[in-house]
């Protein structure tokens, strides 16, 4: 199956408009967080490595991802990924809250 340029077009645009949400996310928190560390930089740092050592956050993650991996690891196993790709994109439908 041949790619659609003005489908790859609109799917690059969609990912990065999404990219870019995230990002405008990320510095939001980030500022606030340099806010909090003027006053103590170390309370900051524990706080953010707990976070990230949380396993609620990874659950939540591995939930959202690891499907999509499965899947498209899948896909590259049979060697039919430009079909399975469209597919996959005309298909997913996100859950949860827009990032």
């Amino acid at each position: 199956m041949e790619i659609d340029p003005k489908e790859l077009k609109k799917a690059v645009g969609l990912w990065l408009d999404a990219l870019r949400k995230m990002e405008a996310e990320l510095l939001a928190h980030a500022l606030v967080v340099a806010e909090f560390a003027k006053d103590d930089p170390k309370f900051v740092d524990k706080i953010l490595d707990t976070a990230r050592k949380s396993p609620k956050i990874n659950e939540v993650l591995s939930q959202k991802y690891d499907p999509i991996r499965r899947e498209m690891m899948e896909h590259i196993k049979r060697g039919s990924l430009d079909q399975d790709l469209w597919q996959l994109l005309r298909d997913w439908k996100p859950k949860g809250p827009e990032n």
